[in-house]
């Protein structure tokens, strides 16, 4: 699956991102060299800049009084920079939601985190092979990982989709980091007219990651050349397991979150809704293609991401919608079975949702306030008011 972190989406994939170690010196420019804000906030080491800071108000600022009244801030500081009155400390009210648009990008992406995650837990059933999720002590998804057998069984599968791999070799090669370029293809994402839609999806996106590499732990699953060395990954194997898929939780992930935020109806004929799930698939095949899965991993990680797209969405406010339980049997999976049939795939992640409704966990200020952002970005555009 994709590694995420705060900011990356701007980057793309930057090559092999190895480069970019070598753009740590490129600060200086950034800031010709001096006075700019990069170095003065730290993000570039600007020693320089600090001396002369130090030299500059050392021959600005008198040693001694001159008799000058104190500098103090106005009265209503507190309201002008924080948009709220003071508290009877003289300071501003206690977390409030809005007051992220004070900090930046990488600070709400941390704090997002500590919010998506509270009341999340874990626990596995050894005799039963499977990783319960639960939310708030309430049982949401019960994954029960394939046997040994059912994975030779799709080794077939996995060997007859090398044949796709010069045809699909570019698309392997640009979605090993998080799928921006196509989705921006689909959606007409732009990093300044959109900027807080990619932040938002990106804390979605490193949510679901999260989320799925404990379950990846829990279930332990071997990957495709642990069983045949013979399928030579066209891509170095990921260090980790292969059940459920990442890049397929993400891909879904992203769509159904960006369905609800530009306020479009799924299921009615929607091409950028419908592309969007058909991308979705595309992404999730490569990676079998590229020797990397089985397709049950993918059918397994469409079931997660919808789950964690409808949590993502009631904690921001965004849904009203009951959260469904669900379930997923890995050894109930057709081991000759691919995702051709895009249709397929969602009905089968529609079946394995049970009876059970959980009781909605509660919304967060913090991503609520994220989420207005981004959805003001939409409304702007004209989808939906």
């Amino acid at each position: 699956m994709s590694m995420i972190g705060p900011l990356s989406t701007l980057n793309g994939t930057n090559g092999t991102n190895g480069t970019n170690g070598t753009n740590g010196t490129n600060g200086t420019n950034g800031t010709n060299g001096t006075n700019a804000l990069a170095g003065y906030s730290g993000w570039v080491t600007n020693p320089l800049l600090a001396t002369a800071l130090m030299r500059s108000r050392r021959d600005l600022v008198p040693s001694q009084p001159t008799g000058l009244p104190p500098f103090n801030p106005p009265k209503n500081w507190a309201r002008n920079m924080y948009g709220r009155p003071p508290l009877s400390d003289g300071l501003p009210e206690l977390d409030v939601g809005d007051y992220v648009n004070l900090w930046d990008p990488a600070t709400r992406f941390f704090l997002s985190h500590v919010e998506l995650l509270r009341g999340i837990t874990f626990k596995t059933d050894a005799a039963n092979a499977s990783c319960t999720l639960a939310i708030d002590a309430q049982d949401a998804l019960q994954m029960r990982r394939p046997s040994r057998e059912h994975f030779e069984a799709a080794l077939p599968r996995v060997r007859s989709w090398v044949a796709l791999r010069d045809e699909r070799l570019p698309e392997i090669l640009t979605q090993v980091a998080p799928q921006w370029g196509f989705w921006a293809s689909v959606v007409n994402l732009h990093p300044e007219r959109n900027r807080w839609t990619i932040e938002l999806l990106q804390c979605a996106l490193q949510f679901s990651m999260l989320i799925t590499q404990r379950m990846k732990h829990a279930l332990a699953c071997p990957r495709p050349i642990e069983y045949d060395a013979t399928l030579q990954p066209i891509v170095m194997t990921p260090p980790y397991g292969a059940f459920p898929g990442g890049h397929a939780v993400e891909a879904w992930m992203f769509a159904r979150v960006f369905a609800k935020l530009s306020g479009q109806t799924r299921g009615q004929g929607n091409e950028m809704l419908d592309a969007l799930e058909r991308l979705s698939l595309r992404i999730t095949e490569n990676r079998v293609v590229a020797g990397l899965h089985f397709a049950v991993d993918g059918a397994a990680g469409f079931v997660l991401g919808d789950l964690l797209a409808e949590y993502f969405l009631v904690r921001c406010g965004a849904s009203n919608d009951e959260l469904l339980a669900r379930t997923f049997d890995g050894s109930a999976f057709d081991p000759e079975a691919d995702f051709i049939d895009s249709h397929g795939v969602y009905d089968a992640n529609l079946a394995a949702r049970g009876p059970a409704r959980l009781k909605r966990p509660p919304s967060s200020e913090l991503m609520k306030s994220l989420w207005g952002h981004a959805r003001a970005e939409w409304v702007a555009q004209g989808f939906g008011a």
